[in-house]
């Protein structure tokens, strides 16, 4: 099993030495041709005169009249029910005379026996 492993990793060193050498003949081209220079740019016509429009009067804006004072709104009297009252929260009592004194315990709470 160890030399089919290790077949698999040759052939894949392999292949992937094989593919980069295309990559480093293909760079090697780009370098050593001359770079062309690209043709002129042709040249743009002119632009023709347009005509300028004659655009009518923009409309005046009437005045609107200054608004006065709201009325004031009307305040809704909504009695809302009362809120309930909760009930008092049990209580917890530790029975301290069922634990002897000297007991120790370990970082976890747990007893520890000796």
């Amino acid at each position: 099993m160890a030399s089919f492993n290790c077949l698999i990793m040759m052939t894949l060193l392999v292949a992937l030495s094989l593919s980069n050498v295309d990559r480093s003949l293909a760079s090697r081209r780009l370098l050593e041709d001359e770079p062309v220079a690209p043709p002129p740019a042709p040249t743009l016509p002119v632009m023709p005169t347009l005509p300028k429009p004659t655009l009518p009067p923009l409309p005046v804006i009437p005045t609107l009249p200054k608004p006065t004072a709201l009325p004031p709104l009307p305040i809704p009297t909504t009695q809302l029910p009362p809120l309930p009252t909760l009930p008092p929260l049990p209580t917890t009592q530790f029975l301290l005379g069922l634990c002897p004194k000297n007991n120790k315990f370990d970082i976890y709470g747990y007893l520890v026996y000796h």
